[in-house]
C-alpha cells in the first residue's frame, strides 16, 4: 500500500498537487440548494483555480465521469474556476490516470 501511494504522489502529473504549502480539501463536503450532498476526494485550490480530483478502485464506469462532471459543474456554478479534473484509477501495483475535461 506504501508503495502504491508513493507511486500516486511521485507521478509526473499528479506530483504538483502534492507540494508543500497548497490548499487543499480532501472529502470536503459541498450541500447543494436541494439539500443533497457532493464528496470530492481531492480539491486543490490557487487563488479562484481549482483542480478536481476523484480516486476510484476497479473497472473504469461512464458513471465515473458524470460524477467528476458533476464536481465541476458545481464548482463553477460556485464561482471557481475549474481548471482541470482527474480520474485516478487506483489497481493492485498500478495507476491509471484520465483527464476529464
Amino acid at each position: 500500500l506504501t508503495a502504491l501511494l508513493k507511486n500516486i504522489i511521485d507521478d509526473h502529473t499528479l506530483k504538483p498537487y502534492f507540494s508543500e504549502g497548497l490548499k487543499v480539501k480532501n472529502e470536503c463536503e459541498i450541500i447543494l440548494d436541494n439539500g443533497k450532498t457532493l464528496r470530492p476526494d481531492r480539491l486543490v485550490f490557487n487563488d479562484n483555480m481549482v483542480h478536481v480530483f476523484d480516486y476510484k478502485t476497479g473497472e473504469e464506469h461512464g458513471n465515473h465521469k458524470n460524477q467528476i462532471t458533476q464536481y465541476k459543474n458545481t464548482l463553477s456554478e460556485m464561482g471557481f474556476d475549474v481548471k482541470e479534473s482527474f480520474l485516478v484509477y487506483i489497481n493492485k501495483a498500478t495507476i491509471k490516470l484520465i483527464q476529464v475535461s
